[in-house]
């Protein structure tokens, strides 16, 4: 067998020296300090309709009426009921 004759290293190139003194330093930007932060607002086209939360019944079918009441709660807006439920895919699942 043939051994390859060791490959020497070279140093690696370095970026630009950084100043040690402090007035040799670039600048950063400075940050407004002034008035309150800006909220960024997100471009007309980009808002996405809120959609309505779905509920199911223990079998999986959807049901009408009901909307979110709480943690684990729903609320039956025909008959003012109030309901456990579990969350279930994109939805809750009353648990009755």
């Amino acid at each position: 067998p043939t051994v390859a004759p060791p490959r020497t290293l070279q140093p690696a190139p370095s970026a630009a020296p950084v100043p040690s003194q402090l007035g040799q330093r670039p600048v950063a930007p400075t940050i407004p300090t002034r008035g309150p932060a800006q909220t960024p607002v997100a471009p007309a086209g980009s808002q996405v309709a809120p959609t309505k939360p779905m509920i199911y019944d223990r079998n999986g079918r959807l049901l009408q009426g009901m909307q979110p009441a709480g943690a684990n709660r729903v609320l039956d807006t025909k008959t003012g009921r109030y309901y456990d439920a579990v969350p279930a895919g994109d939805g809750m699942r009353v648990v009755r």
